[in-house]
């Protein structure tokens, strides 16, 4: 779709925040699969309802843990405890939940959100995306991986990486804008007013940068 040796020539020649693009385009992942999981088209009433229940059960145990690890009184935040009591006595009153395995009760127990189980739309192989996920995400660390990722070279010996500073460049624009087309897709398909305002050359266009066979291949 675009060209790689074009980004590796523009990095050479200036200097590029790319760990902190690849971290943007991990938070474009992560919003547009939320995107999906609260507003998927398809799904019942009882079933938008669990999702939201289940979000902010999620929240509210993070909120919980946070302010118990940073020495708060539960008294201070005494009220989060007690909606997460009644957001969870309502998700377990669910046959979602009563089907679901001990390992699985445990993970929502400690605030495990299971966002990827419910979504239904698969915009890349969960195999790959997991892999793009992990890698745009090691970007920002100060671990090998990452320091080899924001490197303008892969010949360094102590943090060689195949992904480079400009192939991952290349590899956070290609998934910025195929997730994002997807978005817009499914967006205007659920507001469909919102399809006059394009053209029908742009509808074309975020149409065919939907796909991500390119980068599966």
């Amino acid at each position: 779709m675009h060209d790689l040796k074009d980004l590796y020539g523009i990095c050479k020649k200036i200097s590029i925040n790319v760990s902190g693009i690849a971290s943007l385009t991990r938070d474009v992942m992560d919003c547009v699969n939320t995107f999906y999981y609260f507003a998927e088209r398809g799904i019942s009433k009882e079933e938008v309802d669990l999702r939201f229940d289940i979000a902010a059960l999620h929240s509210k145990k993070k909120s919980c843990d946070m302010y118990d690890k940073l020495g708060f009184k539960e008294k201070g935040f005494r009220w989060i405890v007690d909606s997460e009591a009644n957001v969870r006595f309502r998700v377990e009153d669910s046959d979602w939940y009563k089907n679901l395995s001990n390992e699985d009760n445990k993970k929502l127990s400690k605030g495990k959100m299971p966002k990827k189980e419910f979504i239904t739309k698969k915009i890349l192989d969960a195999k790959i995306e997991s892999a793009f996920f992990n890698l745009l995400s090691q970007s920002v660390h100060s671990y090998n991986s990452g320091l080899g990722n924001s490197s303008p070279s892969t010949h360094l010996v102590m943090f060689g990486n195949y992904f480079d500073a400009s192939k991952l460049w290349f590899v956070s624009y290609e998934i910025s804008i195929i997730y994002v087309a997807n978005a817009i897709t499914d967006y205007i398909a659920l507001i469909k007013r919102l399809s006059r305002y394009l053209t029908r050359e742009e509808k074309n266009r975020v149409r065919e940068l939907r796909s991500a066979k390119h980068l599966e291949e």
